[in-house]
């Protein structure tokens, strides 16, 4: 929980202190994050990630969609 909102394992914070609508919904640990331009890049024992199955390695858009990256972990 950030605040009152659900948020699974990932969240954002604006730099006002607010909680952004930005939720992947990990299904399990995140171990790892990594930024590249507009892509957040995840790793953990996680199956699923924004209702897809990435198991173990994602890619997040900043504005929320799941990008098809997986790991054969």
């Amino acid at each position: 929980m950030v605040g009152n909102q659900t948020r699974n394992r990932l969240a954002a914070i604006d730099v006002g202190g607010s909680l952004t609508s930005w939720d992947p919904n990990a299904n399990g640990r995140v171990d790892t994050l990594a930024i590249s331009d507009d892509i957040v890049y995840v790793g953990g024992s996680f199956t699923t990630m924004g209702g897809q199955t990435r198991n173990h390695l994602a890619a997040i858009n900043v504005g929320g969609d799941t990008d098809v990256v997986e790991s054969g972990c």
